[in-house]
């Protein structure tokens, strides 16, 4: 039996047969549950989402897509908000005359001509989404994966980034991982690591992440708290973005040495 879906209008870009790389796109109009969000209901009535080749990408479209899908009983912590620009380069390059682009220049990223394409380049099935003020757009193969709680990836080979984000996924959507799978972990390069943790932390689920990496990896150290020292001795440049209380809570647990250390570099602690 096919995948049912509401009525949509199916848009295939490739020249296969109900492959599931055709996507599909839901009015948000139609979707109340999404339009109600407080935090998406901001972005969709922002500035910036009045230029129709401007999307939401990342956390912003996946959230959208848990509150289509599982009407409510799903749902997600949006932390970073990315933007997507979707069509002419050269109309791309326009946009710093726009009144909103200073707020999201940083943010926003040029994602080729064609949302379909877009899609397809995605790094993982969970991520072959998008939205803007109009529609959340997917594709069957992230809907069949949503549904099964399965995170497939593209890559056969991950790469350490790719590794450090693919477990904070497996554990934030609590989508099994096929076995085949291998995480990179390297000492000597913990970058990416520690910037997914901050995030886990921010998410509080940096117990559930240092779980994984301990286990899987054969880390050493004791705890969580431990192993944020090390990565932070070696990645010191990196500046913690977001202040929420579940960082505050985790910085007054580092020890000392740490928690200086994190405190010299982030002047928003002095404050």
């Amino acid at each position: 039996m096919g995948l049912k879906f509401k009525t949509v209008q199916m848009i295939i870009f490739i020249n296969e047969k109900n492959s599931l790389n055709s996507f599909v796109r839901v009015s948000i109009a139609d979707n109340p549950i999404i339009l109600n969000h407080a935090q998406l209901k901001q972005l969709l009535n922002s500035p910036a989402l009045t230029n129709n080749n401007i999307y939401l990408k990342g956390g912003a479209a996946r959230l959208a897509m848990l509150l289509y899908l599982f009407k409510g009983k799903k749902t997600d912590y949006l932390r970073d908000i990315d933007y997507a620009y979707i069509g002419s380069y050269s109309e791309y390059n326009k946009l710093f005359k726009e009144k909103f682009y200073d707020e999201i220049e940083n943010d926003l990223n040029y994602e080729g001509e064609n949302i379909g394409n877009y899609l397809k380049s995605r790094d993982n099935t969970l991520n072959e989404v998008l939205l803007n003020k109009d529609f959340l757009y997917f594709t069957r193969r992230s809907f069949r994966d949503y549904k099964k709680n399965i995170l497939n990836l593209k890559a056969k080979e991950l790469s350490i980034r790719a590794s450090a984000r693919t477990i904070l996924f497996h554990i934030r959507y609590g989508s099994k991982i096929p076995s085949q799978v291998e995480f990179l972990y390297d000492e000597r390069d913990t970058f990416e690591y520690l910037i997914v943790l901050l995030k886990a932390i921010e998410l509080n689920l940096e117990e559930e992440y240092f779980a994984f990496c301990k286990e899987y990896f054969g880390l050493s150290h004791k705890n969580v708290y431990d192993w944020f020292g090390e990565l932070y001795y070696y990645n010191d440049r990196v500046r913690i973005k977001e202040f929420n209380q579940s960082m505050i809570d985790f910085i007054d647990k580092l020890s000392d040495e740490t928690f200086n250390a994190v405190l010299q570099n982030n002047e928003e602690l002095n404050n």
